[in-house]
């Protein structure tokens, strides 16, 4: 009887330790020996005047059946760098005859490695004054015994302690990355976690260590429009932010979550031009005649004074309306006014423009006013002006617009968000609210997007997940066995395709045939897509074979089908990068 050990890996010498083994018979004794280099021995029959020998002794095994085990005690081995070797033997119980002795196996003894945060305690609160924030973690042993990390993970979870996100697997090379989180909500209790696990097996936890949101929610001077356009089954969103340069921001964020559930998701980010900010103008109903002379008038506006300093450029449309420049010298004097024009490039196109531009008189002047005027005289409002904008690359105006694609239908109640970053790190919030409905089905890529509104349907649905039956000669049910994460759906879908004109509520019979030839080549051109239904279902999608077009009942009513397979969660940020679907890419530079 010869018995099996067991891999160990590593341990801490400091701690005992437990070995596992078999042992196919009745024992009460396990006699081992450990030596401390791999020669100078024979380790299928070692003698005690062996070289290499460290350590020897006998202890009682535990356990019953074939698993036994047995346990050294603490401070039996020092830890090191170099490997030991251990073999046993057992002894029949009630005799005093030994097994032959166990195969080595090799272990280590290394000083336990631990994972701490830099700043966060385990039983200790620290509050958090941002929305988003980055957590360090740091990887400690003695670097002699080169216990180093293999893999690491992070993970957050609301004040339930129920998984919201968790990070992907990293690997060591030196230091540990950061964890970065966005989207935390105010006033509110959240767990962060780090897992590793060393190169000798080493399984380190940092535990639950809490933190606590309170952070200035509002952000200034923005606002932000959500709405539903029921058409293009698509959410459009409208933000403005009036931006400090003092406060570092370079970019804007849009961030989306379903109603009631914990975790943001960001769906666009925009780099900010820090040239071309538009100047918070204030404008008030008076005229300015060629001599200087203000006066009341409803059918202009006049802004501020604009310094010349401030202003990068500026742009000015209007069908109905046109503006004209006021110049003062630094003590605010009159200086001149200029003609009423329709735009900006008809101004710098005039003769006008070459005394005003260049020259004594632009050395002069030092503040600029705009006046805008309606030629018709309809009424001009201050509160709403936007036809003249001034750029600068000081404070100013960020406008931002966005269509969201992918929000669910049947009346999903979704929260957005827009968000000033500042190298990475989200500053607050302003946020809205809108419901999501649209009519039939929607396909995309982010790019095009395609209507079937007669007759769409997911015909039949299934969710896939993996595994391996095993019948075994003992038992009377077998056994099930999942050899991976897999988990997805996959379904059909059909629909009448036929192009609808929502313009005036048509549909174009009469090119439907080339409207069905452009919808197979772009569900076959093999890219990413996502489908939504008016029902409330989506997936990210990959279309799976053929597309099939057939006319069972007219040749006008041509359907299309395909089967398609779930690659991806449209919550997720990763996925919808990965897949070509978003621009916004998770941990990317800003």
């Amino acid at each position: 009887m010869k018995p099996i050990l067991s891999k160990i890996g590593v341990f801490d010498g400091s701690k005992q330790v437990t070995f596992q083994f078999a042992a196919y018979a009745d024992i009460d004794l396990v006699a081992f020996i450990i030596f401390d280099k791999a020669t100078g021995y024979n380790p299928t029959a070692p003698n005690m005047t062996d070289q290499g020998i460290y350590k020897f002794g006998t202890v009682a095994p535990t356990g019953s059946g074939l698993a036994r085990n047995f346990t050294l005690s603490a401070n039996l081995m020092k830890n090191r760098h170099d490997p030991y070797y251990i073999v046993i033997r057992c002894r029949l119980a009630g005799t005093n005859m030994f097994s032959e002795y166990s195969d080595r196996i090799l272990f280590y003894c290394h000083s336990e490695p631990y994972l701490a945060s830099t700043e966060l305690t385990l039983g200790k609160v620290k509050t958090i004054n941002f929305p988003s924030y980055s957590f360090d973690f740091s990887y400690n042993y003695p670097i002699a015994e080169g216990e180093v990390i293999n893999r690491y993970e992070y993970y957050l979870y609301d004040e339930n302690k129920e998984l919201i996100t968790q990070s992907n697997c990293f690997y060591y090379r030196d230091s540990m990355k950061s964890f970065d989180v966005n989207g935390l909500d105010n006033h509110t209790t959240y767990y962060v976690r780090a897992k590793a696990e060393s190169v000798g097996g080493f399984q380190l936890d940092t535990g639950f260590l809490q933190i606590y949101t309170d952070y200035t929610e509002a952000i200034g001077d923005a606002q932000i429009t959500a709405t539903n356009d029921k058409w293009g089954a698509q959410i459009d969103l409208y933000a403005k932010y009036y931006l400090t340069q003092s406060t570092g921001v370079n970019a804007v964020r849009f961030k989306r979550r379903k109603k009631g559930t914990a975790q943001w998701m960001t769906i666009y980010q925009e780099s900010i031009a820090l040239n071309r900010l538009a100047v918070k103008v204030a404008w008030t109903n008076q005229h300015i005649n060629e001599s200087g002379t203000v006066s009341a008038s409803n059918s202009s506006v006049l802004s501020d004074y604009l310094s010349i300093g401030r202003i990068n450029s500026y742009h000015f449309s209007s069908t109905d309306k046109q503006f004209g420049l006021r110049a003062y010298s630094s003590t605010k004097s009159f200086l001149g006014a200029t003609k009423f024009y329709s735009s900006g490039s008809e101004f710098r196109a005039s003769s006008e423009a070459l005394t005003w531009l260049s020259g004594s008189f632009a050395d002069k002047v030092a503040y600029y006013r705009f006046e805008v005027i309606s030629p018709s005289g309809a009424a001009l409002s201050t509160s709403d002006f936007n036809d003249l904008t001034v750029y600068t690359s000081d404070n100013g105006y960020v406008t931002v617009g966005f269509s969201d694609l992918y929000a669910a239908g049947r009346g999903t109640e979704y929260e957005y968000a827009l968000s000033p970053v500042a190298n990475g790190i989200e500053l607050g919030y302003i946020k809205t609210t809108v419901k999501s409905s649209f009519n039939g089905a929607m396909l995309t890529d982010g790019d095009k997007t395609y209507r079937i509104v007669l007759e769409p349907k997911v015909n039949s649905l299934n969710k896939v997940r993996s595994a391996a039956v095993v019948e075994t000669m003992s038992n009377k049910y077998p056994f099930l066995f999942s050899g991976s994460e897999a988990n997805y759906y996959t379904g059909s879908f059909s629909g009448v395709g036929i192009r609808f004109q929502h313009t005036d509520d048509s549909f174009d019979i009469d090119g439907g045939n080339a409207f069905r030839d452009e919808l197979s080549a772009w569900l076959t051109d093999t890219k990413a897509k996502v489908l939504k239904m008016e029902d409330g279902r989506e997936w990210l999608i990959g279309i799976n074979g053929n597309v099939t077009v057939s006319c069972p009942e007219h040749v006008d009513k041509g359907m299309i089908e395909f089967e398609f397979v779930e690659i991806g969660s449209i919550e997720s940020e990763a996925d919808m990068y990965n897949n070509g679907l978003s621009s916004y890419e998770p941990g990317g530079s800003v």
